[in-house]
Protein backbone atom coordinates (compact mmCIF):
# COMPACT_ATOMS: atom_id res chain seq x y z
CA UNK A 1 0.00 0.00 0.00
CA UNK A 2 0.76 3.25 -0.46
CA UNK A 3 -0.01 6.64 1.09
CA UNK A 4 0.91 9.59 0.12
CA UNK A 5 1.56 13.97 0.69
CA UNK A 6 1.20 15.79 -2.94
CA UNK A 7 2.24 19.36 -3.28
CA UNK A 8 2.34 21.76 -6.16
CA UNK A 9 5.21 24.02 -5.17
CA UNK A 10 4.70 23.78 -1.15
CA UNK A 11 7.13 22.73 1.18
CA UNK A 12 6.88 19.19 2.90
CA UNK A 13 6.71 19.69 6.64
CA UNK A 14 7.91 17.73 9.30
CA UNK A 15 4.19 17.43 10.32
CA UNK A 16 3.59 15.71 7.05
CA UNK A 17 6.52 13.73 7.34
CA UNK A 18 5.77 12.66 11.12
CA UNK A 19 2.13 11.97 10.49
CA UNK A 20 2.39 9.98 7.30
CA UNK A 21 5.41 7.63 9.18
CA UNK A 22 2.75 6.83 12.02
CA UNK A 23 -0.12 5.89 9.82
CA UNK A 24 2.89 3.43 8.00
CA UNK A 25 4.16 2.64 11.12
CA UNK A 26 0.58 1.23 12.08
CA UNK A 27 -0.51 -0.39 8.85
CA UNK A 28 3.46 -3.03 9.54
CA UNK A 29 2.68 -2.86 13.23
CA UNK A 30 -0.29 -4.94 12.90
CA UNK A 31 1.07 -6.27 9.54
CA UNK A 32 -1.99 -5.39 7.43
CA UNK A 33 0.60 -4.79 4.73
CA UNK A 34 3.52 -3.15 3.71
CA UNK A 35 3.16 0.48 3.99
CA UNK A 36 5.49 2.79 1.18
CA UNK A 37 5.09 6.54 1.79
CA UNK A 38 5.05 8.89 -1.15
CA UNK A 39 6.26 12.53 -1.36
CA UNK A 40 5.61 14.15 -4.25
CA UNK A 41 5.90 17.72 -5.68
CA UNK A 42 5.70 19.69 -8.84
CA UNK A 43 8.89 21.22 -7.97
CA UNK A 44 12.08 20.20 -6.65
CA UNK A 45 13.30 19.01 -2.88
CA UNK A 46 15.02 21.17 -1.18
CA UNK A 47 18.11 19.58 1.04
CA UNK A 48 15.97 20.27 4.40
CA UNK A 49 12.91 18.53 2.48
CA UNK A 50 15.30 15.37 1.46
CA UNK A 51 16.24 15.27 5.22
CA UNK A 52 12.50 15.46 6.92
CA UNK A 53 11.82 12.63 4.01
CA UNK A 54 14.48 10.68 4.91
CA UNK A 55 13.41 10.24 9.02
CA UNK A 56 10.38 8.36 7.96
CA UNK A 57 12.56 5.58 6.47
CA UNK A 58 11.80 2.08 8.25
CA UNK A 59 14.23 0.67 10.25
CA UNK A 60 14.57 -2.23 8.05
CA UNK A 61 14.44 -1.15 4.78
CA UNK A 62 13.22 1.70 2.15
CA UNK A 63 10.15 2.68 2.57
CA UNK A 64 9.84 6.41 1.25
CA UNK A 65 9.45 7.25 -1.97
CA UNK A 66 10.29 10.76 -3.56
CA UNK A 67 8.68 12.08 -6.78
CA UNK A 68 9.59 15.80 -8.51
CA UNK A 69 7.92 17.31 -11.32
CA UNK A 70 11.49 15.43 -13.06
CA UNK A 71 9.67 12.20 -12.27
CA UNK A 72 6.06 13.03 -12.91
CA UNK A 73 6.53 14.48 -16.27
CA UNK A 74 8.26 12.10 -18.47
CA UNK A 75 6.62 8.63 -19.77
CA UNK A 76 8.70 6.35 -18.26
CA UNK A 77 8.95 7.58 -14.57
CA UNK A 78 12.95 7.58 -13.98
CA UNK A 79 13.68 8.44 -17.74
CA UNK A 80 15.38 11.92 -17.10
CA UNK A 81 16.63 10.89 -13.49
CA UNK A 82 18.68 7.85 -14.97
CA UNK A 83 20.87 10.73 -17.21
CA UNK A 84 22.29 11.55 -13.79
CA UNK A 85 21.91 8.48 -11.50
CA UNK A 86 22.83 5.17 -11.71
CA UNK A 87 19.21 3.61 -11.38
CA UNK A 88 16.93 1.86 -13.52
CA UNK A 89 14.88 4.39 -15.93
CA UNK A 90 11.88 2.48 -14.53
CA UNK A 91 9.99 2.04 -11.59
CA UNK A 92 7.52 -0.81 -11.98
CA UNK A 93 6.70 -1.15 -8.30
CA UNK A 94 7.03 0.77 -5.27
CA UNK A 95 9.81 -1.67 -4.02
CA UNK A 96 11.63 -0.47 -7.18
CA UNK A 97 10.51 3.32 -6.70
CA UNK A 98 11.58 3.17 -3.18
CA UNK A 99 15.16 2.05 -4.18
CA UNK A 100 15.38 4.70 -6.94
CA UNK A 101 14.87 7.51 -3.97
CA UNK A 102 17.38 5.37 -1.94
CA UNK A 103 19.97 6.60 -4.99
CA UNK A 104 18.88 9.69 -5.99
CA UNK A 105 18.12 11.34 -2.80
CA UNK A 106 19.30 9.44 0.55
CA UNK A 107 22.08 7.76 -0.70
CA UNK A 108 23.26 9.46 -4.36
CA UNK A 109 24.83 7.86 -7.05
CA UNK A 110 25.21 10.12 -9.72
CA UNK A 111 26.82 8.82 -12.91
CA UNK A 112 30.70 9.82 -13.81
CA UNK A 113 30.76 12.35 -16.06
Amino acid sequence: MAIGECKSNREITSDDVRKLGLVADALVRDRTCEAFIVFSKASTFTAEEVERCKAAQAQLGHRVIILSGRELEPDHLYEQTAEEFEISPYGSSLEQMAQATQGIYFDPRPKAR
